[in-house]
């Protein structure tokens, strides 16, 4: 029995009934690893129960739409305060500066929206996600 928190496992110790996270025991040698570990599992029932543990030892990315990517690029800092700075001069009647920096910032975030387009399948097939 196990459940994720916070990215960590917590696997029930049987013995005492209490759930600890899931540890490796990084003082081990090289070569003791390498001999516990390099045949691979020889019981269905102990694969079954690594299985239980470790899960399938993917890296799930959470699947986002066009929307969404876009949404969260803009909220970020850097163009909410552009925005901002955009209507106030606006307000003040700086027509050409507004104008100016409107058009630079349709240029970065579309620039960087075109970036996180095609980056996220490079990073889906390094993560196995395909």
């Amino acid at each position: 029995m196990s459940f994720d928190y916070r990215f960590d496992i917590y696997i029930m110790d049987e013995t005492t009934g209490i759930f600890t996270p899931l540890q490796f025991d990084c003082r081990k040698t090289y070569q003791t690893i390498y001999d516990l570990y390099s045949n691979g599992v020889s019981e269905p029932t102990e694969y079954d129960v690594l299985f239980d543990i470790y899960d399938s030892a993917t890296i799930k990315l959470p699947k986002k739409n066009t929307c969404s990517k876009f949404f969260n690029e803009f909220m970020s800092p850097l163009y909410l305060f552009q925005l901002f700075s955009i209507i106030l001069w606006f307000i003040d009647e700086y027509f050409y500066y507004t104008c100016s920096v409107t058009f630079m910032l349709c240029i970065t975030l579309a620039m960087s929206f075109y970036e996180i387009l095609t980056d996220d399948p490079g990073i889906e097939k390094f993560a196995g996600d395909e």
